[in-house]
């Protein structure tokens, strides 16, 4: 399996419906894992700031993966690889 092309700085949002809104800044990546930081709760009132460790292959966009919002340089997912392909 081919694991993603985690970086620090990148932001990232929860796809997990139960956790929807909750977004995440990777800090350090190893080998198996993305340390990041909470920066946006699921919940109202919520804990953010906390570090939390993401095996890399949750780094996908799937149901209850992760999805890229911003690279470490500051552009938007959509502006890096352009619009999605019209269906």
């Amino acid at each position: 399996m081919t694991l993603p092309d985690v970086r620090p700085g990148q932001i990232w949002a929860d796809n997990d419906k139960r956790c929807e809104g909750r977004t995440l800044r990777v800090e350090a990546v190893s080998a198996r894992h993305a340390q990041c930081t909470d920066l946006t709760s699921a919940a109202e009132g919520g804990r953010t700031g906390h570090t939390v460790r993401i095996l890399l292959e949750r780094m996908r966009p799937t149901t209850t993966g992760y999805r890229l919002l911003l690279h470490s340089d500051g552009t938007r997912e959509e502006q890096a690889h352009g619009p999605a392909p019209a269906r």
